[in-house]
């Protein structure tokens, strides 16, 4: 053999011993991953399955799956970091590790996150749900022969919700501060079910009252059920005003926009959660018994004190007769409910449905059958302009005359007809509509600490009536200049231009930025 051969066949040689101890070690470079201790119920029964599959790509070291990588089955990263540039035609699986998603990429199943991060890319394109919990309770162990994955949590677990058990204290007319505490008691487990014992207790300073409650529930992936019963504070006009606008309100101008009635209620519930995606759906199927008292207004402390005389009573108006509109009775029905989330790049939207129908059995006062709707929607416009609309609409359905006042609600005063009085409309009928036109200004105009402004274009509609009310729809158009934390607004009734204009100054409450505007305010992806 000449020099020359003897020296190609000795490079082939090596390159070939090469080439099959890269593969061996290949081979062996992804150790096994086992499943340890309690984690949540649905992650520990979805990661089983994932381990003890062999159709997958196991991915156990920071790894890179370049532009023009293309893996055809579900790739799974334990521990590790994942930058993906290329395309996974499967499902892509992190758990304890990091995700990055980047602008090229491609996932064409699902995502699903636990107890790691994941950074996805606007640009990239995730076609299935995506599934984001990187907060669950597991931990990466390695080993020279073996990867463990081990659930933190406890066979038995007290959890405290908010701060050491706490709420958020609200305020209003009725009962001053109210404040609530809770716990959580986790049970072991019944198979794959997960048992909880939940317990609450609350103070309602300005009556010197308490309430409280109890329930125990049993939840099994997507679906938890619950009985229990409570003695608590209810208001129907939740959808004018949150907790914490309307305690806020309260205490510094010493306005209440909602009513409330004292109830004892005993109920058995069944969540099902449709889907968690980009797109959150929640069925709810509730049979209550609600034992409705009155409350009377009072005038706890207030930054700016109303007169004796100016305290809004908590009722809905009066009767023909002069009787007020208290909520009084019990109620005994069935609730369906549905509720839905979700968002995309161009727009968002969350609704919600309701059917009560309520019959006199179990001691019940009233038969009805009600429906309620209510949301909001917004989207991107013209040059990352938004439109917002919020809605609320609720009426008794066919064969109901009439409501019970403890479902009855109001029109008027600020969060709906800024123009008119608080509750100014009563009635078991109601039907709003805002619309709002957003135009971010110049950044020219940013300012200090307060931010860039924009200008809001307002147009607000709605009624409320009961039946044989003659009532025509009521409107309010206006104007909002708003800065981060502060905006001026003025308001006026179409009919009544130039005798009915509403100014008002307030504060902004915090809240989260719509996608095409967190868009806009980016810097240039650099995942």
């Amino acid at each position: 053999m000449k020099p020359f051969s003897r020296s190609i066949a000795l490079v082939t040689a090596v390159l070939s011993a090469l080439l099959v101890t890269a593969a061996t070690v290949g081979a062996q470079a992804t150790p096994p991953v086992r499943l340890r201790g309690r984690g949540d119920a649905e992650h520990d029964r979805f990661l089983k399955s994932v381990f003890a599959s062999t159709d997958q790509l196991m991915i156990t070291r920071d790894t890179v799956i370049a532009r023009n990588d293309t893996v055809r089955t579900r790739v799974v990263v334990v521990g590790a970091t994942l930058r993906l540039d290329g395309v996974i035609l499967g499902d892509l699986v992190g758990v304890g590790g990091n995700l990055f998603v980047r602008p090229s990429a491609t996932v064409a199943g699902s995502t699903r996150n636990i107890a790691g991060g994941l950074y996805p890319s606007q640009l990239a394109t995730l076609s299935g749900h995506v599934e984001n919990s990187p907060n669950a309770q597991y931990e990466v162990v390695r080993s020279d022969s073996i990867i463990t994955v081990v659930g933190l949590v406890n066979p038995s677990l007290l959890h405290l919700p908010g701060i050491m058990g706490f709420e958020i204290p609200t305020y209003d007319r009725v009962s001053g501060v109210t404040l609530r505490a809770g716990a959580e008691l986790v049970l072991p487990r019944i198979g794959e079910a997960e048992p909880f014992l939940r317990g609450w207790g609350t103070y309602y300073s300005q009556r010197g009252d308490f309430g409280g409650g109890a329930d125990v529930a049993l939840r099994r992936g997507w679906t938890e059920i619950a009985a229990g019963a409570e003695r608590t504070t209810l208001t129907n006009e939740r959808w004018v005003r949150k907790d914490l606008s309307n305690s806020l309100s309260m205490l510094f101008q010493g306005k209440d926009y909602r009513n409330y009635y004292a109830a004892d209620r005993a109920f058995i519930s069944v969540d099902r959660t449709l889907e968690k995606s980009r797109r959150l759906t929640t069925l709810t199927l509730t049979g209550q018994v609600e034992q409705a008292s009155p409350l009377r207004a009072a005038r706890p402390w207030s930054f700016k004190k109303p007169k004796a005389d100016t305290i809004r009573p908590n009722y809905y108006g009066l009767t023909n007769a002069g009787v007020p509109r208290n909520p009084d009775g019990r109620i005994t029905s069935g609730i369906v409910s549905i509720a839905s989330e979700w968002e995309r790049p161009k727009y968002v939207m969350d609704g919600n449905a309701l059917v009560e129908v309520a019959g006199k059995v179990i001691n019940g006062d009233h038969a009805f059958a009600r429906l309620a709707v209510g949301g909001d929607f917004a989207m991107e416009a013209l040059k990352h302009h938004t439109l917002q609309m919020e809605w609320h609409f609720q009426t008794p359905l066919p064969g109901t005359d009439s409501l019970p006042y403890q479902r009855w609600t109001f029109i008027g005063g600020s969060g709906t007809l800024h123009t008119f009085p608080v509750a100014a409309f009563t009635g078991d009928r109601v039907a709003f509509v805002e619309t709002k036109y957003t135009i971010p200004l110049p950044v020219a105009l940013t300012l200090p600490l307060v931010g860039r402004p924009e200008l809001d274009f307002i147009h607000l509609i709605g009624m409320a009536w009961t039946k044989g009310d003659e009532r025509s729809w009521e409107q309010n158009v206006g104007a909002r200049l708003a800065y981060r934390v502060i905006y001026v607004r003025a308001l006026t009734n179409p009919r009544h231009f130039s005798d009915d204009v509403k100014f008002s100054v307030g504060v902004n409450l915090p809240r989260k930025a719509f996608p095409w505007q967190r868009k806009a305010t980016a810097p240039a992806d650099t995942l």
